[in-house]
């Protein structure tokens, strides 16, 4: 049986290795750029066990908060000013432990925003694949505890997800 932790260090070094080969070999702007955040945090809370206030039992445990790791890029076209824009991003639970993959539908790696499209400062943006949607996106410049798994808006909201099969365009800005 395939441990899906070492399968994923495995893709995550692969990924890291291509590249930075793909980069070393251009030298030059066109070269993607592989990046990537790690956000974990060591989260407590009481739940109340019984009809008693004062009986409480706490709930601790270590939570990956929107960590990623991605590739993303822009490649000059022979148009004028457009450019294809690409991005393949994906969610890493760096806090997994491989005694909960066993049996359980837990995925360490998850998608995220991963689309193409074509740039222009003057006609703005188009973009076809998987990305947040509007709401999630305005949504993070007010949401204070954004990432956070006991905080995020999206726990009181409904929309603020990321869907496949999204075709948006952005318009330039004025």
């Amino acid at each position: 049986m395939l441990d899906k932790k070492k399968v994923c260090i495995a893709a995550v070094a692969g990924l890291a290795v291509v590249t930075s080969g793909i980069a070393l070999a251009k030298k030059n702007t066109n070269a993607p750029t592989l990046y990537g955040k790690v956000f974990v945090t060591a989260d407590s809370r009481a739940n109340v066990t019984t009809t008693s206030p004062s009986d409480t039992v706490g709930t601790e445990q270590i939570n990956s908060n929107g960590s990623r790791i991605g590739i993303k890029g822009k490649l000059k076209t022979d148009i004028k000013g457009i450019d294809v824009i690409y991005k393949l991003e994906w969610g890493v639970d760096v806090a997994a432990d491989t005694a909960d993959l066993v049996g359980y539908e837990q995925d360490v790696l998850t998608r995220r925003d991963q689309y193409v499209g074509l740039k222009s400062k003057k006609l703005g943006t188009l973009i076809a694949g998987t990305h947040n949607t509007a709401l999630k996106d305005v949504g993070r410049k007010v949401d204070l505890f954004n990432h956070y798994y006991l905080g995020d808006l999206e726990t009181a909201f409904t929309g603020e997800e990321r869907l496949g099969s999204t075709l948006m365009y952005t318009s330039p800005k004025f």
